[in-house]
C-alpha cells in the first residue's frame, strides 16, 4: 500500500504528499529526472509545516527513490547531491556590496573532501549525472563557457564535447582545490 505521492502540480512545482493535509511543495523544474529544491538541514525546521520537522530523512529518501535529484537550498549555497550519494555539486552566492556577488562551483565528497573549486563561476545549464560517480559540469568563467565531464572514483576530468584525455583534477588550476582563479 502507497502512503505517498510525488507528482508535478505545475512546471516549477512538486508536490510531495502523505495524506491531504499533510503536503508539502518543492521548487522544481519539472523535466524528468526532477531536480527539487528543498531547504537544507538547518532550515528545514524553520521552512516546513511541525509534522514534516522529523521526517526529513524519510521525504528525501521517497524522493530519492523516484529518481529525483535532491538540491539542498540554505543562505548562500544549493548543494546538488549526487543519485548515488557519493558526492555534492555546491554552487556558492553571496552577495558583495562592493561589487558583483562572490560566487563559486565547487565539487565535494560526502565525507567534505574538497574536489574542485572553480572562484568566480556560475552554472549554464542543469548538471547531470550520466552514471553513478560521474558528472557533467556546463559552466561559465570569465566569459568563456565550458563543460567538462568529471569522475569522482577517479578524480579525473575531461573537456567536452570532444572529451579527450582524462586528466587529474588537480592538475588544472582552475579546477584544483590548491589553486584560485
Amino acid at each position: 500500500m502507497t502512503t505517498h505521492r510525488i507528482y508535478p502540480a505545475w512546471k516549477e512545482l512538486l508536490v510531495y504528499e502523505e495524506s491531504p493535509d499533510r503536503k508539502l511543495q518543492f521548487q522544481c523544474d519539472c523535466v524528468e529526472p526532477y531536480q527539487v529544491h528543498l531547504p537544507a538541514p538547518e532550515l528545514w525546521p524553520t521552512q516546513t509545516p511541525p509534522w514534516a520537522h522529523d521526517r526529513r530523512d524519510l521525504i528525501l529518501n521517497r524522493l530519492r527513490a523516484a529518481n529525483c535529484i535532491i538540491c539542498e537550498v540554505d543562505r548562500t549555497t544549493i548543494s546538488i547531491l549526487s543519485p548515488d550519494n557519493t558526492f555534492r555539486v555546491e554552487i556558492y552566492s553571496e552577495p558583495d556590496d562592493r561589487g558583483h556577488p562572490l560566487r563559486a562551483l565547487r565539487i565535494r565528497t560526502t565525507n567534505n573532501q574538497l574536489l574542485a573549486d572553480i572562484h568566480d563561476a556560475h552554472l549554464t545549464a542543469e548538471v547531470t549525472f550520466p552514471a553513478p560517480g560521474e558528472l557533467i559540469l556546463p559552466f561559465n568563467l570569465n566569459s568563456t563557457r565550458y563543460k567538462i565531464a568529471i569522475n569522482i572514483p577517479n578524480k579525473t576530468f575531461s573537456f567536452l564535447p570532444n572529451g579527450g584525455t582524462s586528466v587529474p583534477l588537480s592538475s588544472h588550476s582552475v579546477l584544483s582545490p590548491q589553486h584560485s582563479v
